[in-house]
């Protein structure tokens, strides 16, 4: 291993040897030694087609500290690499592994022009989401997104999608604004072919959400088919819908299932009635 290691980072962008050093990512002896061997090279690595995948697998398996350590070296060419075909998928590990602020700050700062380029727009989708689901604030991003002309923005086919995450990532106060913009909008929104994804999440934002009744339709049927008694006719909803919830769940045959119980002869159309009259017709 000593031998390779003056190699590794150049077998990390070869056709076959990127295989090899992304398996060795995962052998905590062998991380060190691809820590030192990265080191320096970061971006370019990054932007290679097969770097990049080498690149993902190392941070991915990293420890926190030599990660943030590599990741840093990205500090003011998050954009570049953002916008690079393979870059992007390694800004994304990237800001998963270490949630580095300066990625967000940079991509916060040119929102607008990376939502615009398909791979860009990838990025925006994959750091805001993260963010938010972290609790990390995302609003510089989202003002930049107002800022930039939101409508013609969810008309993009790339930065629609970057227009949609930022509706459900946003803060409330950011959300109303949004949805103040959008909503007057509504009618060309949903003409659009990407626009009608923007307004699919500004209407689940808007419409309020209906109650949801649990077996009312199949509670009813129960009391109008219980004939044999009066009070199980007159049985109230709320003790029928009790004892369901207490029964336990039956499961659904599937045809699999029946074809083994027919399989073993035990099936409910195959069972015959046994007794005088049964063996009389018979």
């Amino acid at each position: 291993m000593l031998r390779a290691a003056p190699h590794l980072c150049s077998l990390a962008q070869h056709a076959f040897g990127n295989y090899l050093v992304s398996k060795l990512a995962s052998l905590p002896l062998v991380r060190p030694a691809l820590a030192a061997a990265f080191r320096g090279h970061m971006a370019s690595l990054l932007c290679h087609a097969q770097g990049s995948r080498v690149v993902q697998a190392f941070l991915a398996a990293a420890a926190p500290a030599d990660a943030e350590a590599l990741v840093s070296e990205l500090d003011g060419r998050v954009v570049e690499c953002a916008l690079d075909t393979y870059g992007s998928w390694g800004v994304c590990v990237a800001y998963s592994a270490t949630r580095a602020p300066f990625v967000l700050r940079q991509l916060s700062a040119a929102v607008v022009r990376l939502s615009l380029e398909q791979h860009g727009s990838r990025v925006v989708q994959y750091v805001l989401k993260e963010a938010g689901n972290a609790g990390i604030d995302c609003s510089a991003a989202v003002d930049r997104v107002l800022g930039g002309g939101l409508e013609e923005l969810a008309l993009h086919r790339f930065a629609n999608y970057a227009v949609q995450v930022a509706l459900r990532q946003c803060g409330a106060g950011q959300r109303d604004v949004m949805l103040g913009a959008l909503l007057p909008r509504l009618l060309p929104l949903s003409a659009s072919k990407h626009g009608s994804n923007v307004a699919e999440v500004v209407l689940s934002h808007r419409l309020p959400r209906p109650a949801r009744r649990r077996g009312g339709a199949h509670l009813w049927r129960r009391r109008r088919g219980a004939r044999g008694s009066a009070a199980a006719a007159a049985a109230p909803v709320r003790e029928l819908r009790a004892a369901d919830a207490a029964a336990p769940a039956r499961r659904r045959a599937t045809p699999r299932r029946r074809a083994r119980k027919g399989a073993r002869g035990d099936h409910r159309r195959k069972l015959r009635p046994f007794g005088p009259l049964a063996a009389r017709r018979g």
